[in-house]
This record gives C-alpha cells, structure tokens and sequence, in this order.
C-alpha cells in the first residue's frame, strides 16, 4: 500500500511517531479498517507486520471507540447529506 502517491511522505510521518518526534492518534475503528483492506488484498503477512508493528510506535495513542462516539460519527455523517 505504500507504492501510492506520497509514499515517502507517509513513511516520514511513521518514523516520526515511531520515535515520538510527534504525537499522533488512531482509533480501533481505523485499526479493524486496515485489517478489513489488506485481508482483501490477501496481503495476511502485511497483515500481521501491520499489527505487530502498532506497539512499537512510541508517538501513537490508540483510541477506543465508544458507541457515544459513533453515533456522534453517525450524527455528523448525516448533516452532511
């Protein structure tokens, strides 16, 4: 996934939150969403790098869901249509 447009750039950005050069935030809902694509792709060995990798990202907060959140998500959706 990362032969995409601004590789580079995101590759920065992670090293960045690896070594806590900057803090950043990813929810579960993110997390589940990345799984969801590379299991599509059949990509199960990125798969797995892409979760063992998580913890050691010093910068990054993993941000658990609640359903008040979602449904503020689901609020927001809805005004924009």
């Amino acid at each position: 996934m990362l032969a995409q447009a601004r590789s580079e750039e995101c590759e920065i950005l992670l090293n960045k939150i690896k070594n806590e050069e900057i803090k950043a935030a990813i929810t579960d809902f993110s997390i589940y969403s990345i799984m969801i694509i590379l299991s599509n792709y059949n990509l199960i060995n990125g798969l797995k790098t892409f979760l063992l990798s998580l913890s050691s990202y010093k910068g990054i907060k993993i941000y658990r869901s609640k359903i008040s959140d979602l449904l503020k998500a689901l609020e927001f959706v809805e005004k924009k249509n």
